[in-house]
């Protein structure tokens, strides 16, 4: 594989920690996994999946990781943890912006989690040695790093 060219990369913007419930229920914050209503709580493998270790971190660091550990349920991906929820097997859980917004019709709702974990940065980075498109690359990273892209990126759950 070749590496990134880390020195040409262009910040996105950052994109939070999402709690979603399943239908039926309704959760104003994460402090409400604690209610009795909540049985069982997914989250991705914080080994795997970066929104895993986020929620890692969040609940740990907030005191939850505790109060629901008898709750808490690590599945491999985003995926699977909003498979879960939608079709009511988990409560709750813990995704990023994107699949929470496609995934609306099927769940009861989302909230984001803004603190108590390292932000979740988007780059976009070229590959070494694309030389060859060079300027096309150049020009793509100039448009991704302009007011033209927040839309398209906040269309994907990115904000700056």
């Amino acid at each position: 594989t070749k590496a990134l060219n880390a020195d040409a990369g262009v910040r996105l913007g950052d994109t939070p920690l999402i709690l979603i419930w399943r239908k039926g229920l309704t959760l104003a914050s994460p402090e409400d996994l604690t209610n009795d209503a909540v049985k069982r709580v997914a989250m991705p493998d914080p080994k795997a999946a970066v929104y895993g270790r986020a929620a890692k971190e969040y609940l740990d660091g907030s005191g939850l990781a505790e109060k629901i550990a008898g709750k808490l349920n690590v599945v491999s991906m985003v995926p699977q943890v909003m498979s879960y929820v939608s079709r009511a097997e988990m409560d709750a859980g813990f995704v990023n912006l994107l699949a929470a917004r496609q995934g609306k019709d099927k769940i009861g709702g989302f909230v984001a989690v803004k603190e108590g974990y390292e932000p979740i940065r988007m780059t976009a980075q070229p590959v070494k040695g694309a030389a060859g498109e060079a300027d096309d690359v150049k020009a793509f990273l100039t448009w991704l790093g302009s007011p033209k892209a927040d839309a398209v990126l906040e269309k994907f759950g990115v904000s700056r």
